[in-house]
């Protein structure tokens, strides 16, 4: 039978529960008597940012779809706040996501996706529960929090999730009150920026029709060589309530950015029993000034919430993106050997070049159902939903192309490349459908906390056979489950104990690399499948000033893929499992209404079946941040922070394969950020950032032997903001 035709069988069937019971309890509720039943306050689909009290964010949608306590959920949940994401003048997720405990940061400059690791594995990224083709490239100006949910998850993402965890952008909504803000930045690199946000009631609709519009550009350089950054952002947003217990949003988001992608430099293959790079500035790069990278995203959301009774509420959606990403990259064309040197004895580097292009479209729609009853010291609520998700992708790819060498001893010097352009070809079509049922049930006066759930995964992979000039199609249907009970011995202290595992089908390629040295393609490759183990405690005291989460977790990871390097289009080949094990800490405390602290620390393991670790993980993080405001005397206004991001050494391989067991390290490295804040009025606010104070000199990542990235050196930005 057609999978997809059953899934939406199946989900429709589903949605009808909530429905049906929500409609039996409906007379009760009208007739019952106040005394005898409590009236409860169901959980919404969405989180209300604006109710986040500095660095504390108490709710998250991570784990359940629906805006769930912290503290009731079992598993290790990080809410990362809009002031946090303000305070650190932080545009990408890597420069805010430092701070989570067991986070490893190899990041690219607007490549988030390919650097961010969590628990020894890269996590999946999303925008409001939605994946697009382009999440590691997104700024936040839209973004009112970001949730990082730990681990695997059966439920959270339709197309599969990461081993690692989820990191969600929730992005700003309508608000009824209004308010805005305008933003001017400038600074050493990556800065030269402006932002813009104003929300509130449309005039003349009585409050009943909510905008707001947020803009955003930039035009600044980077900090390597040849390296540039121009960005811009239109989003508009509106919301219609038709009553207090029903509304409906749109959100449109256009998103352009034409930056270089820096390809940092190259080895030195002289010695391979130690990572050697050679005497050069670290801004040095390969880069050509005429390379580029292009991204044009159009992504539209649409919501409609619904409270039918006191006892049911639902939601339905849907979102669409559409994103064109061009670039143009030159690339060393040796392959690191004696017979063909990265480098010659006089700085030669010999260099290829190319032109790429994907053109992607995904779509989703989805419902969410939300049941909950409460009698006596009983609560019980129930998620039930389903969701479908189509993603196509089409490729054009000139192929490495020579072109003029140059010299890493100099800058490079501009070369005149040839218009080349190659038709696009349809690559990968991939549908996908989830059904779950989450029950969680409170029990004792909120002492005893249960929770299961059931997700049921189809899957229809389509890759391009040029053969029969059409998609081959590869479907299945897979079963995940999730469980897990949270104990109070006293108020405020949570123990828990989880289990998890999600489904992730892999819409990549393999490839087997040839005896002359070319690569086949073999097909998709097998789906993943994760089982996660957690067990800690949470802490919620001190009237919510303190938020605090230890745990020690387990995961086992089958078909770990790794990009065969130098192919185009990509392909993959698979190095078997995984492991990742350790203990993590994440603590938020305010001591007092103007002084913050945030701490965080992990201890971990994440190696493959043979025991190597995993690439780019460091066994060690840790990382603080507190800020101080003045709030009386002659500093009134005044506010100091000062931060600090500690990763141990991690492992990089060649051609980034842990297959080829050629493990060379990274050094650990110590960051520290500080920053001041003046306030004056109602509505005026300076702000002076200083990333890597003390110009820290530290290796970033890389793919060797032929790329090696340096992190970014000190950089003074300074920002003036009118709020309204």
């Amino acid at each position: 039978m057609n999978p997809i035709r059953n899934f939406v069988s199946l989900s429709f069937r589903l949605s009808l529960l909530p429905v049906l019971f929500a409609a039996a309890n409906l007379g009760r509720t009208q007739t019952s008597n106040p005394k005898e039943e409590e009236v409860v306050k169901l959980p919404e689909f969405r989180v209300d940012a604006s109710k986040d009290t500095g660095y504390v964010g108490s709710n998250s949608l991570g784990g359940t779809r629906a805006a769930i306590p912290i503290v009731d959920i079992p598993v290790s949940t990080v809410v990362l706040t809009r002031e946090l994401i303000n305070d650190t003048a932080s545009y990408q997720l890597s420069d805010v996501t430092r701070l989570v405990s067991g986070m490893s940061d190899s990041a690219i400059p607007n490549q988030d996706i390919l650097g961010i690791m969590l628990r020894g594995f890269n996590p999946k990224l999303s925008t409001d529960g939605f994946v697009s083709g382009v999440e590691g490239a997104e700024d936040l100006a839209d973004v009112a929090r970001v949730e990082v949910f730990k681990g695997p998850s059966s439920i959270l993402l339709t197309q599969g999730g990461s081993s690692g965890g989820v990191i969600n952008r929730i992005t700003k909504s309508p608000l009824e009150t209004p308010e805005g803000y305008l933003k001017v930045e400038t600074g050493q690199y990556n800065s030269d920026r402006t932002e813009a946000d104003s929300t509130g009631p449309v005039p003349g609709t009585s409050g009943k029709l909510l905008y707001r519009l947020i803009l955003m550009y930039q035009d600044g350089k980077g900090y390597a060589e040849n390296e540039y950054e121009k960005e811009s952002m239109v989003a508009p947003s509106f919301t219609y309530l038709f009553t207090k217990d029903s509304y409906i949003t749109f959100k449109y988001n256009r998103f352009f950015s034409k930056t270089t992608q820096d390809v940092g430099q190259p080895e030195d293959t002289s010695d391979l029993s130690i990572l050697k790079v050679y005497p050069v500035p670290r801004t040095r790069t390969d880069n050509d000034p005429n390379d580029k990278q292009n991204l044009h995203r159009n992504r539209y959301d649409l919501t409609y919430g619904l409270k039918v009774t006191d006892y049911y509420r639902f939601a339905f959606g849907a979102d669409y993106a559409d994103i064109t990403y061009w670039r143009q990259n030159t690339r060393p064309s040796g392959a690191g050997t004696a017979s063909s040197p990265l480098v010659l004895p006089d700085g030669t580097v010999p260099r290829k070049w190319e032109r790429f292009m994907e053109y992607l479209r995904d779509s989703r729609i989805y419902f969410d159902n939300v049941v909950r009853y409460a009698k006596g010291s009983v609560d019980n609520t129930a998620i039930i939903g389903a969701e479908g998700l189509q993603y196509r992708q089409d490729k054009a790819d000139s192929g490495f192309l020579a072109m003029p060498s140059t010299n890493i001893y100099f800058p490079t010097v501009a070369v005149a490349l040839p218009k080349y352009y190659a038709p696009l070809i349809p690559t990968s079509d991939q549908r996908n459908g989830q059904a779950y049922v989450l029950d969680m049930l409170k029990a004792f006066n909120d002492r005893l906390l249960l929770s299961g759930g059931v997700t049921r995964h189809w899957f229809e992979t389509g890759s391009w056979n040029t053969t029969l000039n059409g998609f081959s199609y590869k479907t299945g249907v897979t079963d995940t489950s999730q469980y897990g009970v949270i104990v109070r011995p006293v108020k405020g202290v949570s123990l828990y104990y989880s289990f998890n595992e999600n489904f992730n089908p892999q819409f990549t390629e393999l490839g087997v690399v040839q005896s002359n040295g070319t690569v086949t393609d073999i097909g998709v490759a097998p789906p993943q499948m994760t089982k996660s183990r957690e067990a800690g405690v949470k802490f919620l005291l001190l009237d919510n000033r303190l938020s605090a989460t230890v745990d020690y977790f387990e995961m086992s990871l089958t078909n770990r893929t790794q990009y065969i390097f130098g192919t185009t289009p990509s392909l993959y080949t698979l190095v078997g499992g995984g492991t990742s094990r350790g203990w993590e800490a994440d603590v938020f405390y305010n001591p007092t209404p103007n002084w913050s602290w945030i701490g965080s620390g992990a201890t971990m393991r994440a190696v493959d079946n043979s025991g190597l670790p995993l690439a780019y993980s460091a066994k060690q993080t840790v990382a603080l941040l507190s800020r101080y405001d003045f709030r009386g005397g002659l500093l009134k206004g005044l506010g100091l922070s000062l931060a600090a991001n500690y990763e141990g050494r991690r492992p990089i391989y060649f051609n980034s394969s842990a297959s080829l067991a050629n493990e060379l390290w990274m050094g650990g490295r110590t960051l520290v950020n500080a920053a001041a804040y003046y306030s004056w009025g109602k509505h005026y606010k300076v702000q002076v950032n200083v990333d890597n104070v003390f110009d820290k000199w530290y290796l970033a990542g890389g793919y060797l032997p032929t790329r090696v990235y340096f992190g970014d050196g000190r950089n003074v930005k300074a920002s003036l903001t009118y709020s309204f």
